[in-house]
């Protein structure tokens, strides 16, 4: 099955918000240690109105298909 680039580019931001939210909980609990100037949870935030956009385009592209 070949995956078109819209549904690779989801999977790739929602892999990155993923990452980011772990990052920031683990220095939360201080599991991760060092000292970060940069709050991940802003980061992966970032990410929440492309990835909404980009899931309404590709079910508006694939439903009009039919």
């Amino acid at each position: 099955m070949f995956l078109k680039k819209e549904v690779i580019l989801l999977g790739v931001l929602l892999s990155l918000r993923i990452i980011f939210t772990i990052v920031q909980i683990l220095i939360d609990y201080k599991i991760l240690s060092g000292q970060y100037s940069i709050n991940f949870m802003d980061i992966s935030e970032v990410f929440t109105y492309p990835i909404l956009i980009l899931i309404i385009y590709i079910a508006i592209k694939y439903n009009t298909k039919e």
